[in-house]
């Protein structure tokens, strides 16, 4: 776990990650979810970060089948719509 976790860590855009779960499905198939801290970036940018993610944890560590969960920084932990109410108020 330590080093699945450093090995999300240490991608470009990640600032963090929490939540952590993994588990086996069934023989041979193993699960992974996370949350993983960003910088307020485009949804571009965001997909990118999201798809190395997932790439590293499946390429690194044969897990094949990961569910992100991204938090934009700055925004509190369950508030989806931070980014949209500040954009409106500026």
């Amino acid at each position: 776990m330590p080093a699945l976790i450093e090995a999300i860590r240490t991608l470009p855009g990640v600032l963090d990650v929490h939540d952590l779960h993994v588990w086996m499905v069934g023989p041979g198939v193993v699960a992974c979810s996370c949350h993983i801290l960003v910088a307020e970036q485009s949804v571009r940018e965001g997909q990118q970060v999201l798809r190395a993610v997932v790439q590293t944890v499946e390429h690194r560590f044969g897990i094949t089948h990961t569910t992100v969960q991204i938090e934009v920084e700055g925004c509190e932990v369950n508030d989806m719509y931070c980014v949209a109410s500040r954009a409106m108020r500026a």
